[in-house]
């Protein structure tokens, strides 16, 4: 665990450096997220009253 975080720590450096590429990527990130999960949004589910 702590060699994974050790890893990870340039690459959050890195991105603190450049916080306007790391919200432009994100950005890029959450609206791929949205348009997957709308793809593969089932049909929908009545919720139960």
């Amino acid at each position: 665990f702590f060699s994974r975080l050790h890893y990870q720590i340039p690459r959050i450096q890195f991105f603190l450096k450049n916080k306007k590429l790391a919200y432009f990527l994100y950005n890029i990130y959450k609206s791929f997220n949205t348009k997957l999960a709308e793809n593969m949004k089932p049909v929908e589910i009545p919720s139960k009253q």
